[in-house]
Formats: structure tokens, sequence, C-alpha cells
């Protein structure tokens, strides 16, 4: 049995995501479901997400971090269990875009050691839930005092029409970490069309006679690409979408070693649209 959005809200996903009791010899049927029915969906109103009631510390250890079910969040106290459906395009819109960012890396590298680790899906824990990214990364040697409880950048990925919990997420990362993840890239792919929207979140200062050093979440780039159909050109807004070095490595770039920002040309964009259309 089911019942719509009783707790959407909190998890900043459509108010049309369905709840379950979990049950756990359901769990495959349910996901079956719903996965079924999203890849039928032509109106773009089934919602990528269902939430799972009543699973306590002991069942999300068993059936989740162990048993390999999707999670996206979990919130103990109350017992939640977020769950996306992945897909192709889904997986497609945050990896060909990591392939991208480790070019760049690898270029300034020279192929040596270039410092970053790749933190991939390692689940985070904050005071109230437990997450997972679709991406995220950390140098390898931290500034002093900086914990490797957080990474450094993160990317999510989602459909567009779930755009309001890819901001969800990305003040969640930025704010859960008292600032510890310095940025954050969504990317949403419109369902059933040739659009994607990037972009980037990060803590900006934001000065108060009160507090010299307040900081807010901002959203600080947004680039869009977008194509009639397969045949007519790509188009792309504001370009170039920039990563900045320091958010990733958490220190300066230095020009002796030809470090710098991570600049993801049009050209690039466009080929990494095609990669996701991938018609």
């Amino acid at each position: 049995m089911s019942e719509s959005g009783k707790h959407h809200l909190l998890l900043g996903v459509p108010s049309s995501t369905k709840e379950y009791a979990y049950l756990p010899n359901c769990f495959r049927n349910v996901y079956q479901k719903h996965w079924d029915m999203l890849e039928k969906d032509k109106t773009s109103e089934e919602s990528p997400y269902i939430i799972f009631t009543g699973v306590d510390n002991e069942t999300f250890s068993r059936d989740f971090e162990e048993g390999g079910n999707h999670c996206d969040t979990y919130i103990p106290s109350l017992g939640l269990v977020l769950v996306d459906m992945i897909t192709p395009q889904h997986e497609r819109a945050h990896r060909q875009l990591d392939k991208i960012i480790q070019w760049h890396i690898n270029e300034f590298a020279n192929g040596i050691d270039d410092g970053l680790q790749y933190t991939g899906q390692a689940s985070r824990t904050s005071e109230d839930r437990e997450k997972r990214p679709d991406t995220s990364y950390q140098p390898v040697y931290l500034p002093s005092g900086r914990s490797d409880k957080w990474p450094s950048l993160v990317i999510e990925a989602g459909w567009s029409e779930t755009r309001a919990k890819l901001e969800h997420d990305a003040r969640w990362w930025i704010g859960a970490s008292k600032g510890d993840v310095k940025g954050v890239i969504t990317a949403a792919v419109q369902q059933g069309s040739r659009s994607i929207i990037l972009e980037y979140w990060h803590s900006v200062l934001s000065p108060l006679r009160s507090d010299p050093d307040k900081r807010v979440i901002k959203l600080t780039h947004r680039t869009t690409i977008s194509q009639g159909n397969k045949n007519s050109p790509i188009q792309v807004s504001n370009v170039p979408f920039i990563i900045p070095f320091e958010d990733m490595f958490l220190r300066g770039a230095d020009a002796n070693t030809k470090e710098y920002d991570i600049v993801i040309s049009r050209e690039e964009l466009e080929l990494y649209a095609i990669r996701v259309w991938k018609d």
C-alpha cells in the first residue's frame, strides 16, 4: 500500500513520490513496478524516487549498505529511506561530466600524481542523515585541520522536473558539511526532450555588520544546452562552464606547474550533451 507526498518536502522530491512501509521481500517488486511506470511515462508526472518508511539501522545496514539496494538518502531518526531510479541517462549525465573533469586534470598533471582522489559515490553522514552523491572528489593532501569526512566537490544529476531536489541536495552538501564541501555541480536532464541545465553552487561571503564572516549558499553559474531535434544545431548558453581549481584541491593553483581552473568549452559541452542524449 502506498501514499503520496507525506515526507516529500523534507527530502526535496516531487509531491507525486510514493511512500511504502518497508518490507524486504517486497522491495524488488515495488522498485520494478515504479521503474516500468517511469519508462512508460510520457507526461513527466512519474517521480523517479520512492520513499520507504520504518527502516531501522540494522535493516538499513543489511539491505541498503550491504545489500545493494539503491539509496539516495537515509534519515535514521525517522526511519526514512529515499530510493532513486538509476536510469542510463542519469548515469551518463554525471559520468560523462566526470570524464571531462578527469581529462582536464590529467592535462595539467602531465600524467603524474595529480593530488586528487576520486571518492565516487561513497556515502557521507551528517548529524541527521546519510547521503550518497552521484560523483565526488577530495584532494589527497588536505589543509591542516581539515578532516576527510567530506568531499571537496560533488556532482548530482537528475531529471529537470526534479530541479528542486537537485537544489535541495546542493544546499544540503554545503550546509551539512559546514562549508567543507566547496562546490556542487548539478546536471538536470529534461525528460523526453533535448535539454540539459548545468549549475554550480557554492558558499560565498555575504558579510553583515553583526557577522562579517557570514556566508550564504548561492547558485553562481548556470549553463543550458539544448537542441530542437537531433538534426538542428546545439545551443549552449553562458559558456564556458568553470570549476574553480581551489574548490576541488582546497588550495590555490600553482602557475609554475600549469595548474588552472577547469574551463569546459562550448565544444566540450556540445559533445557532453550528445553523449548524454545518446540516440
